[in-house]
């Protein structure tokens, strides 16, 4: 069992270990391709297997990376998904609320940010029952929390957790997965890694129906394997934008516009003041304020557009949740 909350502990990625040149080249392309063995690793890092795996080892220990089956969180039983905007007391530091929140079970990203809200939330909830009681009875109680405004998912409609790899790169979209699909899926979101004999055993079907299976997800854009992060780790210039889509626009079409900008990540289609939330990724807060006043702020299909930008981030994947 880990440690409690109340022994210092909160659940997620790491974000406060030095990482050199080689621990960043090493993650980069395990963020192209979680699988890619390790004699090939070493290969195009000029490094031996012993080495790359000795490296790998020890940034998965200390939380650094997790190697994943990255999918929509609503195939593997997490039908309840919400944004919710905090405003907080400022006698109460706002990290520190947000360390209490990260350490409900049912929420994988707090953001402390700027602007309207002190602290954003994202909830991964099994149902609106959980949902709500997670809103009410977890972080409504919390000592120095004034507000809350809720934003119900619509749809998770794009996710991409690779910014160190250089070149394109192709996220997950949302889309609806078959039983066996869904349980592979589920084993591989606990380790992305796992040797496809050991994922066929689990679910009692061959190994050549895993790699199949594996194989098609991919291509679908229906899974994706490989390192996640936090991104401040390596400190990228991070922001949520919300944003009302103009009238006569189609949410849908814009997502997908979005979805198609490099330094987009999230595309979150929700209800209430804003029509998506879209997180944005950069080098540097130079990239991120021309990516922000050039691709979205110009888009006449965006009546507006709100910025909150990443001052902390707590992240953590399905299985710390589950």
């Amino acid at each position: 069992m880990p440690p409690s909350q109340k022994d210092g502990y909160v659940p997620g990625l790491t974000r406060g270990i030095e990482l050199d040149a080689t621990d960043r080249a090493l993650i980069a392309e395990l963020q192209v391709d979680g699988r890619v063995p390790f004699v090939e690793l070493g290969r195009r890092l000029g490094l031996s297997e012993k080495t790359v795996r000795n490296r790998v080892s020890a940034l998965l220990s200390s939380d650094v990376i997790r190697i994943i089956g990255l999918t929509d969180p609503r195939m593997l039983g997490f039908e309840a998904i919400a944004m919710v905007g905090l405003t907080t007391d400022p006698a109460v530091p706002a990290s520190q609320i947000a360390a209490e929140i990260a350490g409900i079970r049912d929420i994988d990203y707090v953001v402390v940010t700027t602007g309207r809200y002190s602290i954003m939330v994202e909830i991964l909830a099994t149902s609106p029952e959980r949902l709500r009681h997670v809103i009410e009875r977890q972080i409504g109680p919390i000592a120095g929390v004034r507000s809350m405004e809720i934003f119900p998912c619509f749809s998770l409609f794009y996710q991409k957790a690779r910014f160190l790899a250089e070149g394109p790169a192709s996220g997950v979209r949302s889309s609806p997965l078959s039983e066996l699909d869904r349980r592979l899926a589920m084993v591989l979101s606990t380790d992305g890694r796992m040797p496809f004999r050991v994922a066929a055993d689990r679910l009692g079907i061959s190994e050549t129906q895993v790699r199949a299976r594996v194989s098609a997800m991919l291509e679908a854009r229906q899974l994706s394997i490989l390192a996640i992060m936090n991104p401040l780790a390596v400190g990228r210039s991070v922001a949520w934008l919300g944003l009302k889509i103009a009238s006569g626009a189609r949410c849908e079409d814009v997502a997908s516009h979005l979805a198609d900008d490099p330094s987009v990540s999230y595309v979150f289609i929700c209800g209430g003041r804003f029509d998506l939330f879209v997180e944005v990724i950069c080098d540097n807060d130079s990239q991120l304020y021309s990516a922000i006043d050039k691709r979205f702020r110009s888009d006449r299909r965006i009546a507006n557009a709100e910025l909150f930008y990443y001052l902390d981030l707590h992240y953590k994947i399905l299985s710390d949740i589950d």
